[in-house]
């Protein structure tokens, strides 16, 4: 499926009320290491991330919730894995290409709240590519072979065979001077060999960072507080202004007049109940 990164778009169902905003990531703060555990034995390598996060919020300015509708993680270096048994053996993996991505592309995972900035996403269907050439000897050799049906001693994996995992995104947003910006935290395990997944494990960890601008609002008259809803909350701002020189509708001036005054009240009362 071609994944195609755009800019920031409203995401409308209806009426309007969250925008759908595409996160570069910032490949000079993201990384993603890999551990292969096998038998106990344990070895880790990582890379730089590029790539890209689309999440819905519900308000881009403000989130109080959050969705994700993709990402796409792509390793820009190999990675090399390497555990050794001593003379019993030792087991050497070199892993190209890979790629740790969202499996289900345009359909949301979430809502989550959004709590002081931090959330957490559950059960994010999670796919990878990529491949993992691998040489096993002495005693893992043995282990590998051994299994029913055998695994070769030396071969390549694909990742995309380890099929589709269920993910934890944990993470954090932010806004300031116009920017949004996003911290998530990756955690997810799949199987050496499917087939056999008491034989070892690939685990993929990460840190990844970006930010991008917070999408202008829709025209909204009468919403002061950028929640696409015009109410109660709208009207507080326009009275604490009321016969104030304003700029915009954040302190109540609707009609761009540079003044709060009886014309902004109509427009916030004649609006008033409905959504963007």
């Amino acid at each position: 499926m071609k994944r195609v990164l755009a800019s920031a778009v409203f995401a409308c169902a209806g009426t309007c009320s969250a925008a759908t905003i595409v996160i570069p990531i910032d490949q000079a703060q993201s990384n993603i290491s890999v551990q292969l555990c096998i038998s106990g034995s344990c070895d880790t390598d990582s890379s730089p991330v590029a790539g890209s996060y689309t999440l819905d919020l519900d308000v881009p300015s403000a989130p109080t919730q959050v969705s994700i509708l993709d990402f796409t993680n792509t390793l820009t270096q190999s990675i090399n894995l390497s555990i050794s048994f001593g003379f019993l053996g030792a087991f050497n993996a070199s892993g190209t290409g890979i790629v740790v991505e969202y499996a289900s592309p345009g359909i949301p995972t979430g809502p989550a709240s959004v709590n002081a900035g931090a959330f957490t996403l559950a059960n994010v269907p999670t796919q990878s590519q990529g491949n993992v050439a691998y040489n096993a000897t002495g005693i893992v050799c043995t282990l590998l072979s051994g299994q029913t049906p055998p695994v070769p001693c030396n071969s390549t994996i694909n990742l995309a065979d380890q099929g589709v995992q269920a993910g934890t995104v944990q993470g954090t947003l932010s806004v300031s001077n116009g920017i949004i910006s996003l911290v998530a935290n990756l955690n997810s395990t799949v199987p050496l060999d499917p087939a056999n997944p008491d034989t070892g494990t690939f685990t993929i960890t990460g840190t990844i960072r970006g930010s991008a601008p917070v999408p202008p609002p829709p025209d909204c008259p009468g919403d002061a507080n950028g929640d696409l809803v015009v109410n109660a909350a709208d009207l507080s701002v326009l009275l604490s202004n009321f016969g104030l020189p304003a700029v915009g509708p954040g302190s109540g001036d609707f009609n761009a007049d540079g003044q709060c005054d009886g014309a902004d009240l109509s427009v916030l009362l004649g609006a008033f109940g409905s959504s963007c």
